[in-house]
């Protein structure tokens, strides 16, 4: 058992529960807080802080005490470690947006290539050393592809993606600040394995609000390769 002070940069939507991820205080390291050894979400109850005024649903950018019980990697997400069911984090304070910059990560690209999954293979594990990045995006366009799915196409590091987005807030994003932003911090993730790949997905948008616009935006401007998945 060992505990951890994470900065949680993502709670995003999984199978009606919740998708928590972070970065270890100490060393800047990723963690995802599991609640089984399969890599299972979060429930509504699990995800719950408590500081000296109360218990409180636990929100991106808080930094909280962890208990975990194991390490608890599988394949395509190496950092997964199960939570101590019967703790409840304890909050320490929150980051704000202007801090975010500091705790960005480089990759040169998301995940081997630009397409918006990775295939499930027996060689996975040596592919993928996280399933985690905090990228800074440009040219951010959230939309509704043609399957009413939520979407997010946006430029890094030059290349062009297209991801599903989980992220609970893009239905208040997308309906009363804008859909698109000139540049935004992404929590961006590669999700477990479903009907043999691994789809790469936006988990958390992070953007100055006051810098959104509304535009038109056609709903076939990436090529959605996932439209059936529960998220």
């Amino acid at each position: 058992m060992f505990s951890m002070d994470l900065i949680v940069f993502a709670k995003s939507i999984k199978h009606h529960n919740f998708c928590v991820a972070g970065k270890n205080k100490a060393d800047n390291k990723w963690v995802r807080p599991v609640s089984s050894m399969n890599g299972d979400a979060l429930t509504a109850s699990q995800c719950k802080i408590q500081n000296v005024y109360g218990i409180y649903d636990l929100k991106p950018l808080k930094i909280a005490t962890f208990l975990f019980e194991k390490e608890a990697p599988i394949d395509g997400q190496p950092e997964n470690c199960l939570i101590k069911c019967d703790y409840i984090p304890q909050q320490k304070y929150k980051i704000q947006f202007q801090d975010i910059k500091n705790y960005l990560d480089y990759p040169q690209i998301l995940w081997q290539s630009s397409l918006d999954y990775v295939v499930h293979d027996n060689g996975l594990k040596d592919k993928v050393n996280s399933s985690l990045y905090l990228i800074e995006a440009f040219d951010l366009q959230l939309y509704l592809n043609s399957f009413n799915k939520r979407r997010a196409n946006f430029i890094y590091n030059n290349i062009k993606y297209d991801f599903a987005v989980t992220d609970p807030e893009f239905d208040r994003l997308t309906h009363t600040v804008g859909n698109y932003f000139s540049s935004a911090f992404l929590c961006v993730s590669l999700g477990e394995n479903f009907n043999g790949n691994h789809y790469k997905l936006v988990a958390a948008i992070f953007v100055n609000e006051g810098c959104g616009r509304f535009i038109s935006i056609n709903n076939n401007i990436g090529v959605s390769t996932v439209d059936d998945i529960d998220f």
